[in-house]
């Protein structure tokens, strides 16, 4: 199998645990995916699938999981982790996707606005910064899931992140490079066909997981491909300069934001109302 196939299937079984062997995997869980992000997927996820079968094979004795693997599940996940090998591949496409990410939102002003230069430099230089911090906000999560200041510890790394994502961006704003360039003209439209070509590719090979993860954000994304272009042609290019064209875009743009944080709350807002509903049913079975 697959490690979507695994993830997929995992998430299947877990819904016949107790709400608190529920608890127990679930960190577990967390832990392991968040500190072996570099790690082999695939036995990653077959090792986690191993546990919680012997943890619902337990469970059909009446033993919890504390009680069959003990109180401290963060020395198995450590153990675990020992043995699985570090995986170049899986981690140059975690480190792609967050280079992507990034390389994406930054576009956006160089996309809507022709005469908006993008600087490469500039764009690299943030970029390894944030796959830095992506990379410490992952050791992060995995290490605060057995902290014993679990709420302290997440407002003081929020803090902490908020900062630096703050100060990287106000220092990216103060950056320049020689390599900046305009996307004026044809040359603009062919990028932004281009960008939208590989999304669209990427986009259908993710699993379906992956793609409910990041449809919310396609109608922004969209958008701001489609004012791009129109941007660019040279008979409406005179309108988008003008002041009503401004404010439709910003508009348009607004309208987009709105639509991409409503379709983020929904599908957030859905993965609550199932938890609650499977805990619900637990507790009712119980």
């Amino acid at each position: 199998m697959k490690p979507d196939e695994l993830i997929a299937k995992n998430a299947e079984l877990q819904k016949q645990l107790t709400p608190e062997n529920d608890k127990y995997y679930g960190d577990l869980l967390v832990y392991l995916r968040a500190k072996g992000v570099f790690k082999n997927d695939l036995i990653l996820e077959e090792k986690a699938l191993e546990i919680l079968q012997d943890i619902l094979d337990a469970q059909t004795t009446g033993e919890n999981a504390e009680a069959y693997f003990g109180k401290r599940p963060k020395e198995i996940a450590d153990e675990i982790l020992e043995v699985i090998p570090f995986n170049s591949i899986d981690s140059l496409k975690l480190l792609s996707y967050i280079l992507g990410a990034y390389t994406l939102c930054s576009l956006f002003p160089a996309l809507i606005l022709p005469d908006y230069p993008l600087d490469l430099g500039r764009l690299g230089i943030v970029a390894v910064f944030s796959i830095a911090i992506a990379i410490v906000a992952f050791r992060f999560i995995g290490t605060s899931i057995y902290s014993s200041h679990k709420t302290l510890s997440r407002v003081l790394f929020g803090l902490l992140f908020a900062t630096v994502v703050g100060g990287v961006i106000a220092v990216s704003a103060f950056i320049e490079t020689p390599f900046s360039f305009q996307l004026v003209g044809i040359w603009g439209i062919m990028l932004i066909v281009l960008l939208i070509l590989i999304v669209g590719v990427l986009f259908f090979r993710f699993s379906p997981f992956e793609r409910k993860f990041w449809s919310p954000f396609l109608p922004l994304l969209t958008t701001c491909a489609i004012i791009g272009i129109f941007s660019r042609i040279a008979p409406l290019s005179a309108f988008f300069e003008s002041k009503m064209g401004k404010y439709i875009v910003v508009g348009t743009l607004v309208l987009g934001l709105i639509l991409q944080y409503l379709l983020i709350f929904l599908y957030s807002n859905k993965i609550k109302n199932s938890q609650n509903s499977k805990n619900s049913k637990k507790e009712i079975k119980n």
